[in-house]
């Protein structure tokens, strides 16, 4: 009786164990994709700011 008791608290552990993990993989997942957005907008920010720097202001000067 002790042996059946043992087996199927593993298998139920196993069983829970599992679907825990897939829930989980599912959660780091969409977080990670949340993540790659946010990067990609950063990026695109950071290029944006980086092309207005780079813009050479030019002087006039009155030549009298």
């Amino acid at each position: 009786m002790e042996i059946v008791t043992y087996l199927l608290t593993l298998i139920v552990g196993f069983i829970g164990g599992a679907l825990v993990t897939r829930n989980n993989v599912k959660h780091v997942n969409a977080v990670v994709a949340e993540a790659k957005e946010i990067a990609e907008k950063v990026d695109q920010k950071v290029d944006e700011l980086s092309a207005a720097a780079k813009k050479k202001t030019t002087r006039k000067t009155n030549q009298s």
